[in-house]
């Protein structure tokens, strides 16, 4: 039965009593009386037991557990904390049963009460029944315990050295297999001589499967990856543990092997328990997150994939704990109701990956909340909810976290989504509520960079605030957001956008256009109308040019259409075909199908070189223009060119060449070799080593070395960069980099891009002058945040 409220006050009046000594039988008797009418009640029978014990009269005592164990298992059938509540019960009746000198009995007692209580809830009792093992002569009893505690729950140091203490005292001439596992174990814990003295203990327990597992582990601390391999392998033929099977791959990646990560098919063992399962399922995550950082599993495909691996183990896991909670059947490990909440958590965590695994996730998330309510679990089903588009559930986990917790709990990372599910649902009013509470934090971003969900949250509820503001008739409020944002650095083209789209929608073309505009780059000055026709000034001017580079260079100007023209410059500084002469080739090209014309529209010819002038061959310059109608520029399929089919193209080419250029010169001249060294230096002065980064919140600035070249590369989001309204995480990264390269004498500045989702890297050329664009401004975002933490430091 539930303990009701008169049984609450009872227990007060219990505690008042006790306390005195003559008054003891008085309590005990309301005991009594109590549980005529509420035999179940088990808070007043264990209030009973105590006095029972307090009275001297622990014979009593011990026979009055039978019957409070029994009302713990009847009190809540279906609860999985009734197991680890017998498992406190047992262990007090030991101590109890101990105390008479009952040693045989109290062992039996502890050791199925540690059972229960399971070895994440609590180590002593264990280090408790282990001592008790020790002294009463049962040595591989309280060695099998000591490992248990080693290995399984959060024993520290100093609780190995106590082990490593005790065990030793037995010496070196028994034959206990668990002492000698214990110690191997605790002596993983010392430096000192630690493979020389695990080696010779081992040889004393080679036939322990274990034991090849504690050797492993020592070799790979001393680096030792083959013969740590041999003995993994040798322990993974006994079955072994699922930890063991991950740490299998991890040993893998550290040999430069395949992995096998998505090759793992998870052992079913006996000897394995659902918190090893769990233990093994965090494992999987974390390695990850290794392997993530070089690059592997960073699409949302791969990503997934390997997040059912650790679902797979997790889902393992579930089974055994369900069925102890159902049976009572199991072990230790299966016995912790809270690690199966975590568990939970995980599990439903990792199952998010589509539509249907969302809707399995939330499931998940309702078990492990019954279980153990921390708030980790609720916030994550909010999480599931947005992604299965349940808008009304993700309101009731807001609320629901809101009244357990206060703002005790992760709302930095929920409430836009919270915001999404209230404009959704046609809410606009409580979307401006919820932005009124938290408006102090919401603009946090003005002033600090914080993780990436916490700030992706703060702008998307502002946004949202916005579009709610212009639907509840807040005029004032749209302003006010629309002013802060279009001042922030932290504005991109989709917020401004967003923006101006709610000042559309309101009927405002004004502030929508202002909106628009506010983050257009700033276009290089404008380009002179071209004229119509190639002239040697020009081809000269193209020809001497600072887009292409020395020696032999090639400039494309890629269309923007199938239907544009596409132009190729080339420029020679040796003679064609042994020839006097060294050109500048203008080729244009409509489409990219066999038969359009392709042009080679012009020549500047001058000497090769000073040899050349020394035989006195004379500077001819001309203009030569030529058509191909098959599309080839061989001699033979080029024919003279009318200046009418030239003008069809030529002032188009001139325009697109002249804003490459214009984009080029702004570049170059706004990033230079010496504001690059400047801020290499700034970096090394803040403390900033070699690969460390400073968060700018926009943009990740790090100071790198690169083959013995100096350079800062700027990492962005590409979806954190862009629309911060979606409820999503993004995890798509790309890089600009600036290096400086050449010699000491003669140093050059190289302007890079890298794509890391499509492992994408090269030089940022004159031939792509957007991308040029894009990265002279994203460097000069990054220069404006920049200044904030300058002023931030100084403060």
């Amino acid at each position: 039965m539930k303990n009701d409220r008169s049984s609450r006050e009872l227990s007060e009046i219990l505690g008042d009593l006790a306390r005195e000594e003559d008054r003891l039988g008085e309590a005990l008797q309301l005991t009594e009386d109590h549980l005529l009418a509420a035999p179940g009640d088990t808070d007043i029978l264990e209030w009973r037991i105590r006095l029972l014990e307090q009275m001297g009269r622990s014979d009593e005592a011990l026979v009055a557990f039978d019957r409070y164990k029994t009302a713990i298992l009847a009190r809540q059938p279906g609860s999985p904390h009734r197991w680890q509540e017998l498992g406190f019960a047992l262990y007090r009746q030991a101590e109890v049963c101990r105390a008479l000198g009952r040693r045989e009995e109290a062992r039996r007692l502890i050791l199925e009460a540690v059972t229960r209580i399971g070895s994440f809830a609590d180590h002593t009792a264990w280090m408790t029944a282990a001592r008790w093992f020790w002294d009463d002569g049962e040595f591989d009893g309280a060695g099998r315990l000591w490992y248990d505690v080693m290995f399984r729950s959060n024993a520290d140091v100093g609780l190995a050295a106590e082990i490593l203490e005790t065990t030793t005292a037995l010496g070196d001439e028994h034959n206990h297999d668990w002492v000698w596992i214990a110690r191997m174990r605790a002596t993983l814990t010392v430096p000192a001589r630690r493979r020389e003295r695990i080696e010779a203990m081992f040889q004393r327990v080679a036939h322990q499967p274990l034991a090849w597992r504690i050797r492993a582990r020592a070799r790979a601390m001393a680096d030792d990856l083959d013969g740590a391999s041999t003995d993994l392998d040798r322990y993974l033929e006994s079955g072994g543990d699922p930890r063991a099977q991950l740490w299998r791959a991890e040993l893998n990646h550290r040999m430069g092997r395949a992995h096998g990560l998505e090759q793992i098919v998870w052992n079913r063992t006996l000897e394995a328990g659902a918190r090893d399962y769990y233990a093994a399922g965090c494992d999987v995550a974390e390695f990850i997150e290794e392997l993530q950082q070089e690059g592997e599993y960073v699409g949302a495909d791969d990503f997934a994939r390997a997040r059912r691996v650790e679902a797979e183990v997790y889902k393992l896991g579930a089974e055994r704990f369900e069925h102890y909670f159902r049976t009572g059947d199991g072990n230790s490990e299966d016995a912790d109701p809270h690690v199966y909440a975590m568990l939970c958590n995980n599990l439903g965590s990792s199952w998010g990956i589509n539509q249907e695994r969302y809707l399995e996730g939330i499931d998940w998330h309702d078990k492990g909340w019954a279980v153990s309510p921390f708030w980790e679990q609720y916030s994550n089903r909010l999480r599931n909810q947005l992604h299965a588009r349940q808008w009304a559930g993700v309101i009731e986990s807001y609320e629901v976290l809101r009244r357990a917790f206060g703002r005790n709990w992760g709302y930095e990372k929920r409430l836009n989504g919270v915001g999404y599910a209230y404009d959704q649902l046609g809410r606009h009013g409580d979307v401006l509520t919820l932005y009124d509470e938290f408006a102090d934090w919401c603009w946090g971003f003005e002033t600090n960079w914080l993780e990436f969900d916490e700030e992706e949250s703060q702008i998307g509820l502002v946004l949202r605030a916005a579009k709610a503001a212009a639907h509840e008739g807040r005029d004032d409020l749209l302003r006010e957001i629309t002013g802060r944002m279009l001042a922030s650095d932290r504005l991109t083209a989709n917020m401004a956008g967003f923006l101006a789209k709610v000042w559309a929608d309101l009927g405002n073309p004004a502030e929508a256009e202002r909106c628009r505009q506010a983050l257009i780059p700033q276009e290089p000055p404008a380009v002179p109308d071209a004229q119509r026709l190639p002239d040697l000034q020009t081809l000269q001017r193209i020809h001497d040019g600072v887009l292409l580079n020395s020696g032999y260079g090639a400039l494309t100007l890629a269309a923007e259409d199938e239907q544009a023209w596409h132009f190729v410059v080339t420029r020679y500084l040796a003679p064609a075909d042994g020839g006097p002469f060294c050109p500048v080739n203008i080729e244009a090209q409509r489409g990219k199908e066999p038969g359009t014309q392709a042009w080679q529209v012009g020549l500047v010819e001058e000497p090769a070189g000073w040899l050349g002038r020394l035989g006195g061959r004379k500077v001819n310059r001309r203009v030569q223009l030529t058509r191909s109608l098959s599309g080839s520029l061989d001699a033979e399929a080029l024919e003279s060119a009318d200046d009418e089919e030239i003008e069809a193209f030529w002032p188009q080419f001139l325009q697109h060449y002249e804003r490459a250029g214009k984009i080029w010169q702004q570049l170059s001249a706004t990033i230079t070799i010496e504001h690059i060294r400047a801020l290499l230096s700034e970096l090394e002065a803040a403390g900033y080593d070699y690969g460390q980064s400073l968060d700018l919140g926009i943009c990740l600035a790090q100071r790198s070395l690169i083959n013995g070249r100096e350079e800062i590369s700027l990492c962005f989001d590409r979806l954190r960069d862009g629309d911060p309204a979606r409820p999503g995480k993004a995890c798509d990264f790309y890089y600009y980099r600036y290096q400086i390269a050449g010699t000491e004498e003669k140093p050059v500045l190289c302007y890079m891009y890298q794509d890391k989702n499509q492992q994408a890297a090269g030089d940022i050329e004159p031939s792509a002058p957007d991308l040029a664009q894009a990265s002279l401004d994203h460097f000069q975002r990054m220069m404006r945040r920049l200044e904030r933490w300058r002023r931030q430091r100084k403060g």
